[in-house]
């Protein structure tokens, strides 16, 4: 859930080349002796910083300041990181968990999820994002997002498995997932909704007709 940028001699010797923790997206000069990246993590918006060859700093061309200024007057819910077990009852799925930011642990909470589902994928990732999923949590929602098989990060074999069965493999995971989460103390398990865009929005449609 983390991604990050290395580089690897003839010998097979592996250096990493993004030292920040987080999500890291590099892009290199023609030379490849010069590179900037942008990283950001689940509390940290957006970063991007010029390297030189020897892998130093050479300047910060965003730090955001204004935006985490800005934010820190904000009541941002965070993002807890769970493995939720798939339709097989063997694979374990990366998702996330956003709560209300008035969350009462003895109270139950309607749940959205939150996925896109598509091949080679990934939602559940340890990246910077503020939208409408966090507003609902400001409504007093609970969000959540899970990532089926078929989806990225994973390997060869997850993600090679929904090959010609598209949406079948995703979808039980799905269900598995929608009754995992109204199984938890805090969610209404009669309020218990999903949402997608593009193939997540295929896979939502699967995921109601195949899970009653």
């Amino acid at each position: 859930m983390e991604k990050y940028t290395y580089s690897i001699d003839l010998k097979g010797k592996k250096t990493r080349l993004t030292p920040e923790t987080g999500w890291n997206q590099t892009q290199f000069s023609s030379s490849f002796n010069y590179y900037i990246n942008t990283v950001s993590n689940t509390t940290t918006p957006p970063a991007t910083t010029l390297y030189g060859p020897t892998r130093k700093a050479i300047r910060v061309l965003e730090d955001n300041a204004a935006l985490k200024e800005q934010l820190s007057a904000y009541t941002i819910a965070p993002k807890e990181f769970v493995q939720i077990p798939a339709a097989d009852q063997q694979t374990l799925l990366n998702g996330w968990i956003m709560k209300p930011v008035t969350f009462d642990p003895n109270r139950t909470y309607p749940v959205v999820i939150t996925q896109y589902s598509g091949p080679n994928s990934q939602q559940a990732r340890k990246s910077w994002s503020l939208d409408w999923l966090n507003f609902l949590t400001q409504e007093g929602f609970v969000v959540a997002c899970v990532d089926p098989r078929g989806t990225g990060a994973r390997g060869e074999e997850f993600r090679k498995c929904t090959y010609m069965q598209l949406g079948k493999i995703e979808s039980e995971d799905m269900i598995a997932a929608g009754r995992w989460l109204a199984s938890q103390s805090y969610i209404d398990a009669g309020k218990v909704s999903i949402w997608g865009w593009s193939y997540g929005g295929y896979n939502v449609l699967m995921s109601m007709s195949r899970g009653n």
